[in-house]
């Protein structure tokens, strides 16, 4: 069963406030939190759920490096990013704070565009990058 915490149209105003502020609940991660990254370059805003529970909306045509997801039952923490239309899109299985040298990854590619999170030290240098500056038109046929 999957749980939303607010209509469409609340998460994408969330979503476009949050890419105006230019991070995913603003700061840093605490030292020793275990943190994830990520680069959504699709044009849908995901909700990230951390052990089943939504943490916030990554807006589309954003990057973050750090987003903490400690607390919420882990470790180990289960990250799954959700589409609009409520499919799970990617899951990432987080086993600790990533500064022991663990780590991981987990991607999905479309006609609609591709998403990466990574859990661990460093990002992953198969992890593609993306001009923030010039996101895509929406896709209709991608919701």
């Amino acid at each position: 069963m999957t749980r939303r915490a607010a209509p469409l149209g609340v998460g994408l105003a969330v979503a476009i406030a949050m890419a105006a502020c230019g991070s995913f609940g603003g700061g840093v991660a605490p030292g020793g939190s275990a943190t994830i990254g990520l680069i959504n370059a699709t044009t849908d805003p995901l909700e990230l759920y951390v052990n089943d529970v939504l943490v916030g909306t990554v807006p589309p045509w954003s990057e973050n490096r750090s987003i903490a997801i400690s607390g919420n039952g882990g470790p180990p923490w289960s990250v799954r990013f959700l589409r609009p239309n409520g499919e799970q899109m990617v899951r990432l299985q987080v086993e600790g704070p990533g500064t022991d040298g663990g780590g991981g990854t987990s991607g999905w590619s479309s006609e609609c565009g591709n998403f990466a999170a990574w859990w661990g030290a460093v990002r992953p240098e198969d992890i593609p990058r993306i001009d923030l500056s010039n996101p895509p038109p929406p896709e209709e046929s991608c919701v």
